[in-house]
């Protein structure tokens, strides 16, 4: 009886490590996810805002990544989004502002939807052919994950975000209801 007793307290053991490795996994992806960085830049004539969380969940509200500028801003080249390992998983070499059929949709190679802090970096030139070099981090959330793996939700800012002036709106709703706790 003994045996069996040691057996089950070890498999239980087994269980609940695994699940705080789990977690603490999530919590390493999503380590730097809506910091303090900019998110809205001045590009000679334009602003740009770029948007530091998004949700691929498939409702149709920030499932991608994508720019958004104001009539200032002509165009985005080179667009380029690495994993946090700064491995390259999706590059456009020409991106309009604004218009989605230009987004990264964070689907990996294998078909799988990408999770955690990603690094982009663009080349934006304004109505003038002021160019400026963008390097950031957005972050891609798992709807599916604990969100309490975010620091703080507070300093999300999502494309939905967006006043389509180059700027980000907190007062506009980011409609994550399913996914977080507003």
């Amino acid at each position: 009886m003994k045996k069996y007793l040691v057996i089950l307290l070890a498999v239980i053991s087994l269980i609940s490590c695994n699940k705080d490795e789990s977690i603490e996994n999530n919590k390493n992806i999503y380590e730097g996810c809506c910091s303090d960085s900019p998110v809205v830049f001045q590009v000679g004539a334009g602003k740009i805002y770029v948007p530091n969380m998004i949700t691929p969940n498939w409702d149709g509200i920030n499932d991608v990544f994508l720019p958004y500028g104001n009539s200032g801003i002509s165009i985005i080249l080179n667009l380029e989004i690495k994993d946090r390992n700064g491995s390259l998983i999706f590059n456009n070499d020409t991106v309009i502002p604004n218009n989605t059929s230009f987004a990264w949709l964070p689907k990996l190679s294998n078909g799988e939807v990408y999770k955690g802090l990603f690094n982009y970096e663009m080349e934006v030139i304004d109505t003038n052919g002021i160019t400026k070099i963008i390097i950031g981090t957005s972050c891609c959330f798992a709807c599916d994950t604990n969100s309490t793996v975010i620091d703080d939700i507070s300093k999300c800012c999502f494309p939905c975000q967006t006043n389509y002036n180059g700027e980000f709106d907190k007062s506009l709703d980011n409609f994550e209801y399913n996914c977080f706790l507003n």
